[in-house]
């Protein structure tokens, strides 16, 4: 199988900075706790949609970048992403068979299992947390996966990214 010559990466790198910006947003009270991991749920949509094009290095590297930006200690994000990128990786011929309503379950189990990784990386290092509130996250990515997989989908026909 020969792999298509690249198109469009702007968009994908135009897409990873909207998640950075809205990662950085201040968010009043408890919606800061709830606010979903939008880097984390970019990188599944990204691998999912181009296997052969994105993947563990790519994840990782992303990581390292989120990693200077968060100020943790390196390598914490980017093992997280690279885990991520793996099971998305092992998983994206099923994965990719189903709508994005029932994909939501499979992203929230595969978040679930990126910040409790993230979490425990974190206690290693003596960052204060609670597992629970740590996992909230997860559901409201969950949540807004069929949204945000309808918009990258058209971004990514629209721009014709390959």
């Amino acid at each position: 199988m020969e792999i298509p010559k690249a198109h469009g990466r702007s968009i994908v790198v135009a897409t990873l900075i909207v998640a950075f910006f809205l990662r950085t947003l201040p968010l009043p009270g408890y919606a800061g706790l709830i606010a979903p991991e939008w880097v984390a749920v970019v990188v599944i949509y990204w691998v999912l949609a181009l296997p052969y094009r994105f993947g563990v290095g790519f994840a990782f590297l992303l990581g390292l970048f989120a990693d200077a930006h968060e100020g943790t200690p390196l390598g914490l994000n980017a093992a997280c992403y690279a885990l991520l990128a793996y099971l998305v990786m092992l998983f994206y011929q099923r994965i990719r068979v189903y709508p994005p309503v029932q994909q939501a379950g499979t992203v929230l189990v595969m978040m679930v299992l990126f910040l409790s990784l993230k979490f425990a990386l974190r206690q290693l290092f003596s960052y204060p947390g609670d597992l629970f509130l740590s996992l909230l996250p997860a559901l409201t990515s969950a949540v807004l996966w069929p949204w945000l997989y309808l918009i990258l989908r058209g971004l990514r026909i629209r721009y014709r990214v390959k």
